[in-house]
């Protein structure tokens, strides 16, 4: 009698530990799906794209080169050949970054984001003539393309000079020429680029109010978003879609504003936004998938 007592009074702690197993596997799966979904199914490339976004998310590059590598052998296409070149020129290995941007060029010939990243990748193997050329293609299919603007530009410019001699000659432009927006934006750029946000905001803000376009915009809220300033990178990301409302981009980055002030389904909706207009746009896929994972939907229905 009294071991059948006993039996009962430990099967509520069984059930609770059987529980607890589940969870931990629920919990296992969630972490390592995308490693249990190449193993299921090698020949599914979505499975080693998930694999190397999560690879890539963790800093590991090189692991996620090898992913993202096997999917393009499985169905080759252009987003993919410009991630897979970006995390390659992520791990400084620009001859093989060089190869996955031509093999997006030739799988979207038309394509200016293309010739951008080839332009890019020519520039590090100090190929800086092809890379010009590049550049210039790009420009010429989207003179608004702000990255092919500004390696074309510190191109025409010479070799750089010392940092400060730089910051020094900036402000000298800036304050004979201020209405050209180009000089507050680069003294914004030398200081954001040593992690002096606060000095570079209002050279960001300059530049944004003498021609309010995306190229200084993309700027200005990028760093807005770095001082933890999202009201206002929402701001500026609005007026862009507004000033620009094809802009693929300006969406993207508006979603990412949203996404930091935990404003899911608006971001979700922005990052579909930018997918609409260009559904190659890796910036906007990537969130889109993070919202989605972290427990966002179509609905709009919050994270958890």
């Amino acid at each position: 009698m009294q071991e059948r007592v006993a039996e009962r009074t430990n099967i509520p702690r069984l059930l609770g530990l059987g529980l607890l197993l589940v969870l931990a596997l629920i919990f296992a799966w969630s972490r390592a799906g995308a490693s249990w979904a190449v193993l299921l199914r090698p020949e599914d490339p979505a499975g080693w794209d998930r694999l190397g976004a999560i690879q890539a998310s963790q800093g590991r590059y090189s692991d996620a080169v090898d992913a993202y590598q096997r999917a393009q052998r499985l169905l080759p296409t252009a987003a993919r050949a410009e991630v897979l070149g970006n995390c390659c020129l992520t791990q400084g290995r620009a001859a093989e970054a060089e190869a996955s941007y031509r093999q997006q060029l030739s799988l979207d010939p038309g394509s200016p984001r293309a010739h951008a990243n080839l332009g890019y990748a020519l520039f590090n193997l100090q190929r800086v003539p092809e890379a010009l050329a590049e550049l210039k293609a790009a420009l010429a299919l989207d003179p608004a393309n702000a990255d092919a603007a500004r390696l074309a530009d510190r191109i025409r410019q010479g070799p750089p000079l010392p940092l400060a001699a730089e910051e020094a000659r900036q402000r000298a432009l800036l304050k004979a020429e201020p209405w050209d927006p180009d000089h507050g934006d680069r003294l914004g750029r030398i200081l954001a680029d040593q992690g002096r946000f606060k000095e570079a905001l209002p050279y960001f803000q300059h530049a944004q109010q003498v021609k309010p376009c995306w190229r200084y915009a993309g700027n200005l809220g990028s760093c807005q978003l770095a001082l933890g300033h999202f009201v206002e990178a929402e701001a500026v990301y609005r007026q862009t879609v507004a000033l620009e409302p094809k802009n693929s981009e300006a969406h993207a980055f508006l979603g990412r504003a949203l996404a930091a002030l935990k404003r899911w389904p608006e971001a979700l909706a922005q990052e579909d936004a930018a997918l609409a207009l260009d559904p190659e746009n890796f910036s906007a896929q990537r969130l889109k998938e993070q919202l989605l994972q972290q427990g966002g939907g179509p609905a709009g229905s919050p994270i958890h």
